[in-house]
């Protein structure tokens, strides 16, 4: 159907302030825009996505389930969208983590959230987020060695991303595999200078092994800077 250019315009803006409240740390303020739009262009997944978005990090129990059902309709709408499914996986990994409050629907979100995190990479290979909540949440579900898989696979096939080099960083250095993850937070940092995690990382890992001077300069690349900003 031809839309309004009237109605494009407002939609447009509605889309944006739902992306806006994500952005500055206010999700709730993203509601009404987002479903208002929605009442007026039910099949509209961006929308949809946004708003499973904010209701997601609402954090409210009641705004998780609801973030679900907007997630599988878009994914029942855009079947081939990469990021309808990992957003989906993303809210049922969340419901994995209330275990407690109901141990069969967490049971059952896990292995949907499985599937869902493989569909979002079957359809898009070097989607790196995907990457890296798939490893975020295999960590956390006791299966180190099928995260690690994945990252070190994904590093292989030349997908290159920060955060993927300090996830296997991590896993390498609990398994005690130091010099591995050495060389990943070293990665993480030549790829994204801003890494104070990945370089206060290599800083602790030069003191354990004695190298205090190593530890000063890694740690002076995050420290504050005294000289005036040039002009």
């Amino acid at each position: 159907a031809v839309i309004d250019p009237k109605d494009g315009i407002a939609w447009l803006a509605d889309l944006e302030a739902g992306r806006r409240a994500l952005q500055t740390g206010d999700p709730r303020a993203g509601f009404v825009p987002l479903e208002r739009l929605l009442e007026r262009n039910p099949t509209n997944v961006p929308a949809m996505l946004t708003l499973a978005q904010c209701r997601l990090a609402s954090g409210a129990a009641a705004d998780l389930e609801r973030a679900i059902d907007l997630d599988r309709r878009a994914v029942e709408l855009r079947p081939d969208d990469a990021l309808g499914w990992f957003d989906l996986a993303n809210a049922l990994a969340e419901r994995t983590r209330k275990p407690a409050e109901d141990p069969a629907a967490a049971s059952a979100a896990a292995g949907e959230a499985d599937a869902a995190y493989r569909r979002a990479l079957e359809l898009d290979p070097r989607f790196a987020d995907a990457v890296v909540g798939y490893a975020t949440f295999l960590d956390r579900r006791g299966a180190p060695e099928r995260a690690r898989e994945l990252l070190r696979a994904k590093r292989e096939a030349g997908v290159t991303d920060s955060e993927i080099e300090i996830r296997f960083g991590v896993l390498e250095l609990r398994a005690g595999r130091v010099d591995a993850a050495v060389a990943a937070f070293e990665r993480a940092v030549a790829l994204d200078p801003s890494r104070a995690d990945a370089i206060e990382a290599l800083a602790r890992i030069a003191e354990r092994r004695g190298r205090t001077e190593e530890a000063s300069r890694w740690r002076a690349m995050i420290a504050p800077r005294s000289d005036p900003a040039p002009r």
